[in-house]
C-alpha cells in the first residue's frame, strides 16, 4: 500500500448565501443548522432539514427520523439517514476568541480550539472536522 497526501485545494471563504445558526456558526448554503449531543452547531446536507433526536443525523425535509433503522421514512419509501458535518466559524465568532483559540482555515473561516479545517468536497467549503490536527490520506493498492 502507498500513501498519497491529498493535493492543496484553493482556500474558499463563507459566503453570503451561508446559514446563519447563531453569531458565531454557519452551514453552507442549502444546509439546515442542527445541535449535535454536546450542544455545538453541525450542518445537514439539506435545506429545512429534519433534525433526528440522536443528535447525529438528519432527514430531508418532508421525511421522519427512523433511529431504529437509522432511514428517512416518507410514504413512497425510505432513505438512508444523513450524519451531519461541523458547522464552521464565522468572523463574528473570531471576536470574541483568542488568535491561539483559533485555527484559521482561510481569511474568513476559522475553526475553534481542538478541532481541524476540513474541505468538504460538497458543497466545496470548508468546514471543521470535530478532531485536532486531521490529515487526510489516501492509500492506493498496487
Amino acid at each position: 500500500l502507498a500513501s498519497v497526501i491529498a493535493p492543496t485545494i484553493p482556500r474558499q471563504g463563507a459566503r453570503v448565501g451561508d446559514v446563519a445558526c447563531d453569531e458565531s456558526y454557519s452551514c453552507p448554503d442549502d444546509s439546515t443548522c442542527c445541535k449535535t449531543t454536546t450542544g455545538d452547531w453541525a450542518c445537514c446536507p439539506f435545506a429545512k432539514a429534519v433534525c433526528c433526536d440522536d443528535h447525529e443525523h438528519c432527514c430531508p425535509s418532508g421525511t421522519t427520523c427512523d433511529l431504529a433503522t437509522l432511514s428517512c421514512e416518507q410514504g413512497s419509501g425510505s432513505t438512508p439517514m444523513q450524519q451531519k458535518i461541523p458547522a464552521f466559524a464565522t468572523r463574528a465568532f473570531t471576536t470574541t476568541q483568542t488568535e491561539s483559540q483559533l485555527t484559521e482555515c482561510d481569511p474568513h473561516t476559522t475553526c475553534p480550539q481542538g478541532t481541524t479545517c476540513c474541505f468538504m468536497k460538497t458543497p466545496q467549503k470548508w468546514g471543521c472536522c470535530p478532531l485536532p490536527e486531521v490529515r487526510m490520506v489516501f492509500y492506493i493498492k498496487k
